[in-house]
């Protein structure tokens, strides 16, 4: 069975409406912090039955939306890169990857390819399903996840990741 090539997004579904040109949605889903285009979008190379675990885990750099999506690129022929993901947790590490995209039309074309069955390609995935798998994780000591609430704690309190140590309002805890 060929591997997923799962594609989070940084914003909400709407940036992909049918309303916005390729364009407009490369300017809001694939712009770098400088305000350029990203001509090296990543991408996590896994299996289906992994997306929560590879969401959860990317999701521990971001605040994530109550509900978000992950789109399959995998067969959008374009060369991939092993890049070393920056999550702190092995598996995301391995399996990150980097699209590697010519230049700003080919950028374009990727979006447009992408748009073209974005129903079949669009995975959804929510912060309910995120939370309640790290606090299994936790639940049973996971190293990697231990360290993560404890870098979340130090450099972002506000985080659902440092709030992952505190009783879930379920539990009573």
């Amino acid at each position: 069975m060929s591997k997923a090539l799962i594609r989070f997004a940084r914003k909400r579904l709407s940036i992909w409406s049918h309303d916005r040109s390729d364009r407009e949605v490369q300017q809001l889903e694939f712009t770098n912090r400088d305000g350029v285009p990203d001509l090296r979008p990543s991408v996590f190379e896994i299996e289906f039955k992994d997306l929560i675990q590879a969401y959860a885990e990317y999701a521990t750099l971001r605040n994530p939306p109550e509900t978000s999506f992950g789109l399959n690129v995998a067969g959008v022929s374009r060369d991939l890169d092993r890049s070393p993901g920056k999550t702190g947790f092995r598996f995301t590490t391995d399996a990150h990857r980097e699209v590697a995209l010519r230049d700003e039309r080919d950028l374009l074309a990727f979006i447009r390819e992408i748009r073209r069955d974005f129903a079949e390609r669009k995975h959804d995935v929510n912060k309910k399903q995120i939370v309640e798998y790290a606090r299994g994780r936790l639940a049973h000591s996971d190293a990697e996840w231990l360290a993560a609430v404890e870098r979340a704690q130090t450099s972002r309190p506000d985080s659902w990741v440092a709030k992952l140590s505190r009783p879930s309002p379920a539990s009573g805890k």
